[in-house]
């Protein structure tokens, strides 16, 4: 299976479901779509989904490195187009844990009101759950997805160790 068609078919298994059964971005006003740099990571090889021609967005190299080479980003220039959003929008504010279960990412705390609430992963949408936990099985079996994962488990380990050493 090439890129293009693996990410579609990740995609079209968070297409319809959100954590919550109802859009989540309309509680918050998309809290996590503002700001002048919104910008998510792209998985790797993700960036096929994407012409370059789009407008709302555009694909930048990050500080972070996976196997020497900078991890790309897309960064959103106002709405985008939620048909076409990245993998990191969708899984928002979810990664998985050491231990292969889905659990907030740490890095949501700063914006979504969900990783705020201290929700039990057992109250949102088991759908939405269960296809993300789908998505992270699929993306480990290939070794540089999961070499990307295992780099963000590490970033969201240091936001619990500066949440512990700072405050949240």
């Amino acid at each position: 299976m090439d890129a293009k068609m693996f990410y579609s078919h990740l995609y079209s298994l968070l297409d319809e479901v959100t954590p919550l059964k109802v859009d989540c971005g309309k509680l918050c006003s998309g809290a996590c779509c503002q700001g002048d740099d919104a910008g998510m990571y792209l998985f790797p090889h993700e960036e096929v989904m994407y012409s370059g021609k789009e407008k709302w967005m555009e694909i930048l190299e990050s500080d972070l490195l996976l196997r020497g080479e900078p991890v790309k980003i897309l960064v959103c220039k106002g709405k985008c187009d939620r048909k076409k959003r990245p993998l990191s929008c969708r899984i928002f504010p979810f990664f998985t844990g050491d231990d292969g279960k889905i659990t907030i990412d740490r890095r949501a705390n700063a914006m979504c009101p969900l990783a705020q609430s201290k929700m039990d992963i057992k109250d949102f949408n088991p759908l939405f759950v269960a296809n993300v936990e789908k998505v992270f099985k699929m993306l480990s079996k290939i070794k540089i997805t999961k070499e990307f994962i295992e780099i963000n488990k590490e970033i969201i380990r240091d936001y619990g160790k500066m949440e512990e050493m700072f405050g949240k």
